[in-house]
């Protein structure tokens, strides 16, 4: 997989992230200071049925100390679009309640 194709989505979710809550008012400077982007990170505290199963997602949003994001974002350059929808439900069923939202990028 080419690195910087695969790397661009993330650093794009945290320049958009950091830069448009702001600019639009979502977020003030401060309340943004209780957010963490993550890259791949692993994640491996999932409930049955998918308590062996572990997810690194190409970029995430937490609240800082949570261990658990509120947004993953999965890019799927070597995979299918059913395997990435696969994910998703992963992280939003597995990762309930934390886990609001999963953005899925498919054909980099």
């Amino acid at each position: 997989m080419p690195f910087a194709a695969h790397q661009a989505v993330p650093d794009w979710i945290g320049d958009e992230f950091r830069a448009e809550s702001i600019f639009k008012g979502f977020f003030t400077c401060d309340e943004l200071r209780n957010f963490a982007l993550y890259g791949s990170r692993r994640y491996d505290r999932f409930p049955p049925p998918w308590d062996n199963t572990y997810k690194e997602p190409d970029a995430a949003i937490a609240f800082r100390g949570v261990q658990v994001p509120i947004i993953a974002v999965e890019v799927g350059y070597s995979e299918s679009w059913s395997r990435l929808i696969d994910d998703k439900l992963v992280w939003i069923l597995g990762g309930a309640p934390h886990v609001n939202a999963v953005l899925l990028v498919n054909g980099i």
